[in-house]
């Protein structure tokens, strides 16, 4: 039997703005658009393997050099950290629900430094926990109780070691604006803080969807999106323009250009989401443009490669049930997760075209972890091997 899809949860998207440093020299990779190859190794989740490879849902990721994954996953009104070796055998699950020494409450983060340590961002509790990678506790520590509406970035692990964690600055803001001041506060693993990375203030606007199988889905803003780099610094765009500036700690900024033509959005899908932005009738009037922006995200791997989300055409896929009178609208129009990659030179390595319905949840050296919805809605963790054009 098919089982019922998950909901879609109606948020805030948001805006960013950003000073950068002066660049300082440019990098404009040449046009086209060169397939990154994705080899499919492995696959996780079965009806008729046993419960603990069954997946209601997939959440964040984490992977170890020699192959391990870890991957959060709900249990009911739960949530549970799994653990699988390299050849997808269930080795156990990390801590459990709830509030004492090992547990957690709800997982907004999961990383791992080095191939030592597993590190659980759980704001619920107002604490970062962290198991080694054999799943026993080792420790945690306290983080301020602020909270942040998704999907704004809230976490992050640094090549030296430090935890990132963003946390509300009490800086003025603007007369007649939502915006929101933060700083992403760096801990040593012990818990003591090392220092702070000053970070764009964020405007509260628009609607965003949390699709399980898909990520975030912003109504279409014209807003600035940004990634920490894992040895320091930020890289930031406008979602309107294929433009990504990189300011690397301690190394020259740089550009990223590329160019690009703004994807049209009319007819159904656009009128699907303009219901969507009218439900309720509450706040600002949101209105759904004509042509949709061309950076969705930005996102920087352990490696310092940086991946840039791309807005793509969107399919139909009819609804579980259609719904009845005075029932919300729902969308039926969506657009699979494609990517750029980029290495940390800003060198074009490729684009990624995920499968439908799925979403990206790890990366680590060559290769990527991705969590597929099936048909029957049920969910599967698949490792695929990327083969880069040039290896071909």
């Amino acid at each position: 039997m098919r089982r019922p899809r998950p909901g879609l949860s109606p948020g805030l998207a948001l805006t960013l703005v950003l000073a950068l440093a002066p660049v300082l020299s440019a990098q404009r990779p040449a046009a086209g658009d060169a397939r990154i190859e994705l080899v499919r190794e492995l696959a996780i989740g079965s009806d008729t393997a046993g419960p603990e490879y069954e997946f209601a849902g997939l959440g964040h990721a984490a992977v170890t050099r020699s192959g391990t994954v870890f991957v959060t996953v709900p249990e009911g009104s739960a949530l549970v950290i799994r653990k699988f070796d390299t050849s997808g055998r269930f080795r156990g699950a990390v801590g459990r629900w709830g509030a004492g020494p090992g547990e957690y409450r709800y997982v907004e983060g999961l990383a791992l430094v080095g191939d030592t340590a597993l590190v659980v961002l759980d704001r619920y509790n107002g604490r970062v926990v962290i198991f080694d990678t054999a799943g026993a506790y080792r420790r945690s520590f306290p983080i301020p109780a602020t909270f942040f509406s998704f999907p704004f970035k809230v976490f992050a692990v640094f090549a030296d070691g430090a935890v990132g964690v963003r946390t509300r600055t009490s800086g003025r803001t603007p007369a007649g604006t939502r915006e929101v001041a933060s700083v992403l506060v760096r801990y040593r693993p012990d818990g003591t803080v090392l220092d702070s990375v000053r970070l764009p203030p964020e405007v509260l606007s628009g609607m965003v969807l949390g699709v399980r199988s898909l990520g975030a889905r912003w109504a279409f803003p014209e807003a600035t999106v940004f990634t920490p780099l894992p040895r320091g610094g930020l890289a930031v765009a406008r979602t309107t323009a294929y433009r990504v500036e990189v300011s690397p700690a301690g190394a020259p900024a740089f550009v990223i250009e590329r160019s690009a033509q703004a994807l049209p959005l009319e007819g159904a899908e656009r009128e699907e989401w303009q219901a969507m932005a009218e439900m309720g009738g509450r706040g600002p009037r949101i209105t759904i443009p004509r042509r949709k922006p061309i950076i969705r995200e930005l996102d920087a791997d352990a490696e310092g490669r940086i991946w840039v989300s791309l807005y793509t055409r969107a399919t139909r896929r009819e609804p579980e049930r259609r719904p009845g009178a005075g029932a919300p609208p729902s969308l039926t129009w969506w657009e699979h997760n494609a990517y750029d990659v980029f290495d940390p030179r800003g060198t074009y390595l490729g684009r990624i075209d995920l499968p439908p319905f799925s979403k990206l949840v790890a990366v680590l050296g060559s290769r990527i972890w991705v969590a597929e919805e099936t048909d029957e809605g049920s969910y599967v963790l698949v490792r695929y091997r990327m083969r880069m054009p040039q290896a071909r």
